[in-house]
């Protein structure tokens, strides 16, 4: 879209509007201010200067322009009348003016909304970057390779197991055990907190997706109704990738809500268990002077801190823990009787 020299003057004269001086509330009085028309042509004003400022990356036909630039020229007329209208000595013809301006601005805010909102709508998808999209799979893809270079080192280190079986056996202690058992309630105790959040965030994600269904449904938003079209099957196909896009956004926020409550519930009960585990288990291994069982109480203590425990807030593809650390626990014990 080309800005020619005649249509700057007219940007450069709606750019020196004060809006604050044209309500006129102190010089006119409440009833015949124009505080209610002066909210409405700024609003214009904003969707107007939102397109001229990404005018460049819009290819209009010249009739969709020269509607851009009436709507500017019929707002700087309404601002001339607004600033020229004389209440002292017209008291007769007063108040047909100060209806037919309001009325005027009302018309011209109408026009704004099929001429200037879709092109703000266009403009913002117009906006969406394909390249920065794309480097963000990029990086996602590069992390994917790197954890699978982290397991392929985990393979060849097995080698030094022997090693690792002296560092687990010690963290076993009676003391670790106890520091471990800290730990897990003091993440125990984080994520009961987020959960009760997330939960609130649930409600309300979904009270704000029925609201917001309705309002564009129930016709409440005259701009996304069907009527507003007037016919116009590309309006038609404007609104209803609009509508789209509003329950795509409220769908994702009420299914990350819900994932959110559901993975810190499970992380709660899972941390739980744990501390529970960690703090009997001292007083268990300490029980018997017999190896292979105490060997037996660190197998099924191993199952129960490390295992991949099903809390039911989960699926089988959603639990948290990809590596079983039961089976690398079993081995050493074996290996080392």
């Amino acid at each position: 879209m080309k800005i020619e020299q005649p249509q700057q003057e007219t940007i450069e004269k709606l750019k020196s509007i004060d809006f604050s001086a044209l309500e006129r509330t102190e010089e006119l009085g409440r009833d015949y201010s124009f505080k209610g028309a002066t909210s409405v042509l700024k609003e214009i004003y904003s969707d107007f200067v939102n397109v001229i400022e990404n005018s460049e990356s819009l290819r209009l036909p010249t009739d969709a322009e020269n509607q851009i630039f009436s709507i500017a020229t019929r707002l700087l007329k309404l601002t001339e009348e607004i600033r020229n209208f004389v209440l002292k000595g017209n008291e007769g013809s007063a108040p047909s003016q100060h209806t037919s301006i309001h009325d005027q601005a009302n018309s011209l805010y109408q026009e704004n909304l099929r001429t200037l909102v879709p092109l703000i709508e266009r403009i913002n998808i117009l906006k969406l970057n394909p390249k920065e999209v794309e480097g963000q799979v990029s990086k996602a893809l590069k992390s994917i390779k790197e954890i699978e270079g982290i397991k392929e080192e985990a393979e060849k280190s097995k080698s030094n197991i022997d090693i690792a079986i002296k560092e687990i056996r010690d963290a076993l202690g009676k003391e670790g055990a106890l520091i471990s058992a800290n730990d897990f309630q003091k993440q125990a105790d984080e994520h009961k907190e987020l959960s009760k959040k997330w939960f609130y965030g649930v409600i309300g994600s979904i009270i704000g997706t029925a609201i917001l269904t309705i309002l564009i449904f129930g016709g409440f938003i005259h701009s996304l109704s069907v009527d507003s079209t007037q016919g116009d099957y590309l309006k038609i196909i404007q609104v209803s990738i609009f509508k789209l896009v509003l329950l795509s956004i409220a769908y994702l926020i009420v299914y990350q809500s819900i994932k959110s409550y559901k993975v810190n519930q499970h992380l709660y009960v899972v941390n739980k268990h744990r501390q529970l585990v960690l703090s009997v288990y001292p007083l268990m291994a300490k029980a018997t002077n017999d190896q292979e069982q105490s060997n037996n109480i660190v197998t099924q203590a191993s199952k129960a801190i490390f295992g991949q425990n099903s809390t039911g807030y989960l699926d089988n593809d959603g639990n948290p823990n990809p590596i079983n650390l039961t089976e690398v626990v079993t081995k050493i014990i074996d290996k080392k009787v």
